[in-house]
């Protein structure tokens, strides 16, 4: 069980904080060390800064990132058959960020049965986790909150037992993490749930290659401004002075990989000079920085990874084209 540093009880209300305090220094390093890699990287944790978080809130409401808009119709559907059938429950969302999605399952549940569930965010943000109670507690009266700001990779352990279980992890979330990382997610799962537990699981699909590259290259230029504003959390964080406008954002599908693959390419060279480097940090013109890796399954794929935790696949949602799949899944 992981350490809680610091926890918050307040009427139907607990938030549990495991994260430790990150440090300027610790996320100095782990940017100095991407830089220093070949190929270079920087951690897509840095993209969510105050208007990072405001940028991808935009992507969102993008006609070419498909990803939301499909998403939330299919959590509609599955609401209607789960809705019912979760009297005494926890439902815990994994990465919960604004609570707007499971908001749609929970205006479909009995207001009688709303003070009979408890719902557990996750989120590595605490803001996002106290936002989420204070919203969800002034929508649905009498509900138990317990937040946990985790890393759902680290702290699966912490979540609270005892009763029946709702996991959901929306967003092809799940994409976003390497192969190995995300199979040991599963075997993570595989440790803490139950028999009874259930899981609403949103999967990305493989599709038409100019669909998915058009979903990360939109026409107003928002995910290009997003991905180049990862520079300026660079500069704050390790003293930099490194110029966003020397930088063009690149965003293209790896069939070998099946994945979106984000980076920042150099259109001049340039270095950075940082106290303690032997030497200068170079970046050739025309070299990338890989900010980000967006995974598209098949059910082949899928198969194998929830299998891999002992679940199998109850029932499974789509849009008409195929894009996207919300899958529920139990044990």
């Amino acid at each position: 069980m992981a350490s809680e540093r610091s926890s918050v009880a307040e009427g139907g209300l607990i938030i549990q904080d495991f994260l430790p305090e990150l440090k300027g220094s610790h996320l100095a390093d782990s940017i100095v060390d991407g830089l220093m890699k070949e190929p270079k990287e920087i951690p897509s944790m840095f993209f969510y800064d105050e208007r990072g978080s405001k940028l991808y809130e935009m992507i969102t409401e993008l006609p070419e990132y498909y990803p939301p808009q499909v998403e939330t119709k299919l959590i509609a559907v599955a609401a209607d058959s789960l809705a019912q059938g979760l009297r005494g429950h926890d439902i815990v969302e994994l990465g919960s960020g604004d609570c707007s999605k499971i908001s749609i399952l929970l205006d479909r549940v009995p207001p009688a049965d709303i003070p009979t569930l408890r719902y557990v965010p996750v989120d590595f943000s605490r803001s996002a986790v106290e936002e989420s109670a204070a919203n969800l507690r002034t929508r649905f009266p009498g509900m138990d909150i317990h937040g946990i700001v985790g890393d759902f990779l680290s702290h699966l352990d912490c979540m609270p037992d005892g009763r029946d279980r709702l996991l959901a992890f929306f967003g092809s979330t799940i994409g976003n993490l390497e192969k190995e990382k995300a199979h040991g997610f599963f075997q993570e799962l595989k440790e803490v749930l139950r028999p009874g537990d259930e899981m609403l699981l949103g999967l990305d699909m493989v599709k038409d290659v100019t669909v998915m590259e058009r979903a990360y290259n939109d026409s107003q230029g928002v995910t290009a401004e997003f991905n180049l504003n990862i520079v300026n959390v660079v500069n704050r964080l390790i003293g930099s002075h490194l110029d966003p406008n020397s930088f063009e954002h690149l965003a293209f599908f790896n069939p070998n990989e099946s994945r979106i693959e984000m980076h920042l390419r150099a259109i001049s060279p340039m270095s950075i000079e940082l106290d303690g480097l032997e030497a200068p940090i170079t970046i050739e013109e025309g070299e990338t920085i890989h900010t980000e890796n967006s995974y598209k399954f098949t059910m082949e794929r899928i198969e194998r990874l929830v299998g891999s935790a002992g679940l199998a696949i109850r029932e499974r949602y789509t849009d008409e084209n195929g894009w996207f799949s919300l899958l529920r899944l139990g044990n």
